[in-house]
């Protein structure tokens, strides 16, 4: 069986997204891969050619989007589509999608959103809680009842 750190990582540079190049490089435990893939991000982002791990990571919390490295200004740091992207691990809920999980009981929506921290607002003023917590949430309010 082939494992990751058998492949050369400059075989699949080219198919990684700068977001996929960041967790790669954070969880890079290879040497190797961690020279490589911080010299393709600091050129993929557009910083000096000797750019270390410590002023990659400032760039990437400071102006990117953690999830996809396009440019963001919102905080936390995750773009509107990634966190519209249902398949995203960053992906955000109203309260108005949490009702219809909930399947209009009213006990379950209010333990679920009673116990959730507010993540931001939308534009037109939704609340917005994370998608992985919601469920978790949910998980536990339907095995108690």
């Amino acid at each position: 069986m082939v494992q990751l750190r058998d492949i050369p990582v400059h075989v699949l540079l080219p198919y990684l997204s700068i977001g996929d190049l960041y967790r790669l490089r954070a969880t890079a435990s290879h040497d190797d891969w961690d020279v490589v893939t911080t010299r393709a991000l600091s050129a993929r982002i557009g910083l000096a050619r000797g750019a270390d791990a410590t002023r990659i990571s400032a760039h990437m919390w400071k102006r990117r989007c953690r999830e996809c490295g396009t440019f963001c200004s919102a905080v936390p740091r995750f773009c509107t589509s990634c966190t519209s992207d249902p398949r995203s691990r960053v992906a955000l809920m109203t309260r108005a999608e949490i009702r219809i999980l909930c399947k209009d009981r009213r006990q379950c929506y209010r333990a679920v959103v009673g116990e959730l921290a507010r993540v931001r607002r939308s534009r037109v003023g939704a609340f917005l809680y994370w998608r992985d917590d919601v469920f978790a949430r949910l998980c536990t309010t339907r095995g108690a009842a």
